[in-house]
């Protein structure tokens, strides 16, 4: 796969999201990775625990093997240089800078060198293992203090991105400054809409620059920044950056500003972005956006004239939707259950005079919310208020249990500010670190198949190695009661002790567990016909079985079975399921002493 390296700005500051308490997870041995952004690990019970995240945290080695990335800055004796450990990317920066060291980024034959000119000696001061100990040393930063008069330089290396940041801390008269930009087996194109990009021998794009701009600690940015540049040798270019004097010295500016070109790093697997759609409160107008992700100023822009909402999807990501991953992690380890599916977004703000937005999940229950693209109607079930800075998370087990073999739908949720004080910019993303995952996935609570051919679902709900009818009658069962009164001619002739339940999930004895029962549908006749039994497992998740299939789980112990599609078999040469309709009964049975 190409890969692409951008070179660009980010808008807003550093805010520091919420994320996984690393600290409360036990000890976990990381398994073969699958796909570079995927970590899956595993406790000393067996569980799994896999994490999605929006960057890479292995690269794919000459050999065509994934290797964890290693991103932390360490320096040999006497090279003079801090160097990254382990990744397909190399960033090497120098100990102490100054105008004879260079910073470089390489990756296989291709390269780039910056050298900053006229500046003052400073010796960098590292952090590395940003971010909880499941994602390790993904990040790291090198912090340069007094380049220039009272402006610091940082570097904030990722798996995706290399951050450059010129701090400038308060207002220099007459700032401007220089480098040098050398380049070994590239070649710069400057682009008509003013980007820079960098390509390869063979005419692909390896990084790409993108615009410089500032930002106050408020949030306010300007692009009034002018890049002169000129090539002084054979593939060495001097860049000449110049932000606006005015702006600087504004006296609504808050110092300290940054000036913020960011390399990122696109020549790897394809990032993992969320989906969002913007939409206008009361009219149709709706823009579908490629992604929420940190490399983009997504804004959804809230001011006293318009009530804007934004609406995004979080069921499906740009390379997969999350239903395929699930589940495709789930076939790599027979006997799993999927316990939990959670995903993570991160709130910013480009104001500091944000208010609380609140986000409301929408489900495909029709309801009193009328979606504003018209074509489907949604009720709110879930709403949270999301402060700025902070990272959240939506359980999705139940939505992902739903579309189990059924048609995917996206899972939409909707943002409103909850007052408006004035004009105001708000921001939600996938996760703003690299350590921190965009999704999580814990498959746990091992369980053995049943794997006999004589049990049926009645049989397998009832612990029987058999295939029996419900008092011997096998069909046509037309309303879930007259399945129940069977059941129980059944249950009092075999002295089995059983309690009708109000719901699915009413309180059981530790003697007891749970069994389900519902009409089956005939699709081709166009009407009930059968019966069909679910029951619930040890670790809490409901199963099923038929006589031909080792028993299955359906979804999850906290997930209403009626809110997942009971699917049987797909008869032969039927290109159509048995599903099972109506209203559910559910049973508690007595376990034998």
């Amino acid at each position: 796969m190409k890969k692409v390296l951008f070179l660009f700005l980010l808008v807003f500051p550093c805010l520091i999201g919420t994320t996984v308490n690393a600290s409360l997870m036990p000890e976990y041995d990381v398994l073969s990775p699958k796909h570079s952004a995927v970590k899956t690990l595993i406790d000393e019970k067996g569980n799994l625990r896999s994490y999605l995240y929006e960057e890479d945290v292995f690269f794919m080695n000459e050999e065509g093997e994934y290797e964890e990335i290693d991103n932390s800055l360490k320096s040999t004796l006497f090279s003079g240089y801090h160097t990254t450990q382990h990744s397909d990317y190399i960033v090497k920066l120098p100990r102490s800078i100054n105008e004879k060291k260079s910073v470089s980024i390489s990756y296989m034959k291709s390269s780039f060198s910056i050298t900053y000119l006229d500046i003052s000696r400073s010796k960098g001061e590292i952090t590395n293992s940003v971010g909880p100990k499941f994602a390790e040393n993904t990040e790291s930063r090198i912090n340069y203090k007094d380049i220039f008069d009272d402006t610091d330089l940082v570097f904030d290396i990722r798996s995706s991105q290399f951050k450059e940041t010129l701090v400038l801390k308060s207002y220099q008269e007459g700032f401007s400054f220089e480098y040098l930009l050398k380049l070994d087996n590239l070649e710069l194109t400057k682009k008509e809409d003013g980007l820079f990009q960098l390509e390869n021998e063979d005419g692909d794009c390896v990084f790409e620059i993108e615009p410089f701009y500032m930002y106050d600690q408020q949030g306010l940015y300007s692009y009034e920044i002018a890049v002169l540049y000129q090539e002084v040798s054979d593939n060495e270019f001097l860049f000449t950056i110049t932000p606006s004097a005015s702006w600087l010295k504004n006296e609504n500016i808050k110092y300290p500003v940054e000036i913020d070109p960011t390399v990122t790093y696109t020549m790897n697997s394809s990032s993992n972005f969320i989906q969002d759609k913007y939409c206008m409160v009361g009219s149709d107008y709706c823009v579908d956006n490629s992604r929420l992700n940190v490399m983009y100023d997504e804004t959804m822009i809230i001011d006293d004239d318009y009530d804007y909402t934004l609406m995004f999807s979080v069921l499906n990501l740009n390379t997969y939707n999350i239903y395929d991953y699930v589940y495709d992690e789930l076939d790599s380890y027979p006997g799993y259950t999927i316990d939990s599916i959670k995903v993570y977004i991160t709130r910013r703000s480009t104001s500091m005079y944000s208010s609380s937005v609140f986000v409301q999940e929408i489900s495909n229950t029709p309801g009193s919310y009328t979606s504003l693209n018209g074509n489907s109607n949604y009720v709110v079930s879930y709403q949270t208020s999301v402060a700025v800075g902070s990272t959240i998370s939506f359980d999705i087990t139940g939505e992902v249990y739903k579309k189990k073999k059924a048609e995917i739908v996206s899972l939409r949720y909707r943002l409103y500010p909850k007052y408006v004080p004035t004009r105001n910019n708000v921001s939600f993303y996938s996760s703003e670190s690299s350590s921190s995952p965009i999704l999580e996935v814990t498959y746990g609570n091992w369980y053995t198949p049943e794997t006999s051919t004589n049990m049926n679902c009645y049989g397998f709900a009832l612990g029987i190695d058999q295939a029996p009818n419900p008092n011997g009658i096998g069909s046509p069962y037309y309303n879930v009661t007259a399945i129940l009164n069977n059941v129980i001619v059944d249950l009092n002739n075999w002295g089995i002790e059983y309690r009708v339940l109000d719901a699915f999930n009413s309180t059981i004895y530790s003697n007891e567990y749970r069994i389900g029962m519902r009409v089956l549908y005939d699709p081709l006749d166009n009407k009930p016909y059968s019966y069909h039994f679910i029951m619930q497992l040890p670790n809490g998740h409901w199963a099923q079985k038929l006589p031909s299939e080792d028993s299955w789980v359906l979804c999850a112990g906290s997930v209403d079975p009626l809110d997942t599609i009971w699917l049987l078999r797909n008869r032969p040469g039927i290109p159509i399921y048995d599903a099972c309709i109506g209203d559910a009964i559910y049973l508690a049975i007595q376990i034998d002493d």
